[in-house]
């Protein structure tokens, strides 16, 4: 069931591999996902670089996910800036975690939950936040622009949209 199919297994591959090599930790992109934060500055959307990978291996935690898939949020310039790191807090047994861009800790394996989703379906973080009561996850000052529609093709070759349609 754990290396079955799915989106779940195949994630359950890659920490099984990175686990059974003594990998320290482990930091999941999405394909989908890049390192800009988007700022909306009246009506302007300003475009801002993330190190993405320099800013998880400080922090080996879960990142401030943000999802603009359909412009409706901004990033914010305050979270932005402070190089401040959050606990996440528990609402309704459950640890608000997103799959993407996910960095775990595999120091100590057993503190490690696998992930699980309904066949034909998806969902493996959020099952997976529902076992983390006990567990400290951060959200760390790092954004991502989430292109889930393949909308915006040519934003790492620097082709950014600078108006809102919010």
């Amino acid at each position: 069931m754990v290396f079955g199919k799915g989106y779940a297994s195949q994630r359950n591959i890659v920490l099984y591999t990175a686990l059974k090599n003594h990998i320290d930790c482990l930091l999941y992109l999405d394909d989908d996902e890049y390192p800009v934060a988007v700022m909306n500055n009246m009506g302007s959307v300003s475009w801002i670089g993330q190190h993405v990978l320099k800013t998880h291996l400080n922090y080996l935690t879960v990142r401030h996910h943000l999802r603009l898939s359909l412009w409706l949020h901004f990033a914010d310039p305050d979270i932005l800036n402070s190089g401040e790191v959050f606990e996440v807090e528990e609402v309704n047994h459950a640890k608000f975690i997103s799959g993407s861009n996910l960095c775990l800790h595999l120091k100590d394996p057993s503190r490690l939950f696998p992930f699980y989703n309904p066949p034909g379906a998806r969902g493996e973080d959020t099952f997976l936040s529902t076992c983390l009561s006990d567990r400290k996850v951060l959200k760390v000052p790092l954004y991502a622009f989430h292109n889930a529609f393949s909308t915006y093709n040519h934003v790492l070759m620097g082709v950014l949209p600078t108006v809102s349609d919010q």
